[in-house]
């Protein structure tokens, strides 16, 4: 067993609401209590379908790999831990504790306990095992809560900064409408622990990928070369922020052909109109309309399609930015409000624009204050 082997945790049995006293008192004299540690955080690890890294157990644990495993033939010798493996990756099922008259029942069980507690407390567990109400009114709590803080006295800046990336996600959960095949995406990468470690494919992280995926069209093959790229094996993290730079230098753009172009992602739709590449700039500058300015991708796309055929094809920063804010404080908040403010506005198509005024009508300040939000972010 390494610290890099993967794991993933099944339960079997029904665990009865005591089952904590239960390895407490019956179980723990026998096994340990670093043993019924490892017990309950297996139990603990069980939820959800995604698994971890050994090292996850010796780190949340406090013991080295060698009591790990001396701990867990504890539990798999009193039947409370099954352990399986195939290809770098272990299957724990966590069995439910046995109820007391089961456990006394079982000759060799009852020896044991009876060797290691002696008569006095053998007998005390069997009569009085299901514990009585305790009246707490005239006992003093001494109970401490009080952390230990001291270990985070050397906290540094780039600690800080991990954490934040961690805590925080790229964009909130309902930035976006997610649009990626997330099948495709998934048997691409497989069963490869290299490719995309199973610890890595939490709820936040894949909600990431296929965030990045549908504003920037990236492909699922092609998501699962940049996803690759953006995972440190070592320290077994993934990084978000390199993963959303290496989209943004992606040149490739998925465009799916359906009925109604202006259902594509504004990249997909700015890609088909000018038939090359996208910028850098202009995908951050999509991304600000859709994010910050939390413009739908259909107004965008007419908004875009607006702006290329009053520039010369060219997509203006200042105009698309003008256009957005009045757009805005208009209320065109749907494809059909969009299609009829396109057309009910003509412009000359010169290469120095002359600007409607009514719809151009924005205070310069307030453009600034946009500018500066768009440049913070890139």
């Amino acid at each position: 067993m390494l610290g890099k082997d993967q794991f993933i945790v099944n339960t079997k049995g029904s665990f009865i609401t005591n089952h904590q006293q239960i390895l407490a008192v019956l179980y723990m004299p026998l096994i340990g209590i670093e043993a019924v540690g490892i017990y309950n955080l297996l139990y603990a690890e069980r939820k959800g379908s995604l698994n971890s890294d050994i090292e996850r157990l010796c780190v949340l644990s406090g013991l080295d790999i060698d009591s790990l495993k001396k701990h867990l033939l504890a539990l798999e010798q009193f039947s409370l831990v099954e352990r399986y493996y195939k290809d770098g990756i272990y299957v724990f099922v966590v069995i439910s504790p046995v109820n007391a008259n089961e456990f006394f029942d079982n000759d060799v069980y009852a020896r044991l306990y009876l060797n290691r507690v002696g008569k006095k407390q053998f007998e005390i567990t069997k009569t009085k095992y299901l514990y009585d109400e305790i009246n707490f009114d005239s006992f003093k709590n001494l109970t401490n809560k009080k952390l230990d803080l001291s270990v985070l006295k050397n906290w540094t800046e780039a600690e800080e900064k991990l954490y934040q990336q961690l805590k925080e996600p790229i964009y909130k959960e309902d930035a976006i409408e997610i649009k990626f095949d997330y099948d495709s995406f998934m048997r691409s990468i497989g069963d490869s622990v290299l490719l995309f470690p199973y610890s890595l494919r939490t709820k936040e992280n894949m909600q990431t990928i296929g965030q990045l995926a549908t504003l920037f069209s990236v492909t699922p093959e092609k998501m699962k070369t940049l996803v690759a790229k953006s995972i440190d094996i070592e320290s077994n993290t993934f990084d978000k922020e390199k993963l959303k730079r290496l989209c943004l230098n992606e040149k490739t753009v998925d465009v799916v052909e359906g009925n109604n172009e202006y259902d594509l992602s504004p990249v997909s739709f700015l890609y088909l109109k000018q038939g090359v590449p996208v910028s850098n700039a202009d995908k951050r500058l999509l991304e600000y309309l859709q994010i910050e300015l939390q413009m739908k991708p259909e107004v965008i796309n007419v908004l875009i399609e607006h702006c290329l055929e009053n520039t010369n094809q060219k997509l203006s920063k200042d105009y698309v930015e003008k256009v957005a804010t009045t757009w805005i404080r208009q209320k065109i908040e749907t494809l059909e409000d969009a299609l009829k403010q396109k057309e009910n506005r003509t412009y000359p198509k010169k290469k120095n624009v002359k600007y409607d005024k009514d719809e151009l009508e924005f205070e310069e300040q307030d453009l600034d204050k946009l500018r500066k939000r768009l440049f913070s972010k890139g």
